[in-house]
């Protein structure tokens, strides 16, 4: 899902169901990346471990990911700089205490 959502197409395609689960299983898929050079190769990281063939390979929980995730937007903030960052004003402040 998260590799459609970047790129706008599945990472395997194919003639029919078979031929595209066939793909699933023995091929690799395309770093995204490579697809889109505006892909970090950070979130290219994050996606193709989604996609690892091996369960081994892959995120434990959901929750790993979502942490990865989360790792991979605070590192990419931080390296923006503050005159390219913008700010949404949808509401107040979130209150830190």
């Amino acid at each position: 899902m998260l590799f459609e959502c970047i790129l706008g197409f599945p990472p395997f395609d194919g003639a029919d169901g078979y031929s595209i689960g066939y793909k699933h299983v023995h091929e690799a898929p395309v770093t995204p990346h490579d697809v889109d050079s505006r892909v970090p190769v950070a979130l290219s990281h994050i996606i193709l471990k989604c996609l690892a063939k091996t369960p081994a390979e892959r995120y434990e929980r959901g929750a790993d990911l979502a942490d990865a995730l989360l790792e991979f937007l605070h590192i990419s903030h931080s390296q923006t700089p503050a005159r390219v960052r913008t700010v949404r004003a949808s509401g107040p402040a979130p209150h830190t205490a």
